[in-house]
């Protein structure tokens, strides 16, 4: 949490986006989750920093006793999700780095976005399987 943290506001220094964060640990989480969280986090904001033409961008984190759940909303440009083809085609990977990510930690992931209306990412990953995944 404090490095996402200690992102965020350098994200909001360097680009003069508002920015909030909100988040709630219910348990701690094994590094390999930290790192995780982190990662998309900070991929998320690189896209928004790139692409999104934001004013604002949310960052929430927590965890229950069950999943880890991340989401970083924006409230810049957004696009037409069926581009996301045309993107990784084009060499822009941002989404499916996070994806993968994700999905190698048995998550899901997705990305809700709307021309004009922003864009956010959702991330969760449940708790119990990745650590299963980490202690293999």
């Amino acid at each position: 949490m404090p490095a996402i943290r200690d992102t965020l506001a350098r994200f909001g220094t360097e680009t003069g986006v508002a920015f909030e964060f909100s988040g709630r640990l219910a348990r701690s989480l094994p590094d390999d989750l930290e790192t995780l969280a982190f990662r998309v986090v900070q991929e998320a904001l690189q896209n928004v920093a790139k692409h999104a033409d934001a004013t604002t961008v949310s960052v929430h984190v927590e965890t229950d006793a069950n999943q880890l759940r991340i989401e970083v909303e924006d409230d810049g440009r957004g696009f037409d999700t069926g581009e996301v083809r045309e993107f990784l085609r084009t060499g822009r990977v941002g989404l499916a780095s996070m994806r993968e990510r994700v999905e190698l930690a048995s998550g899901t992931f997705a990305v809700r976005s709307n021309v004009g209306r922003g864009t956010a990412v959702m991330a969760s990953v449940p708790l119990d399987t990745a650590l299963v995944v980490a202690a293999n």
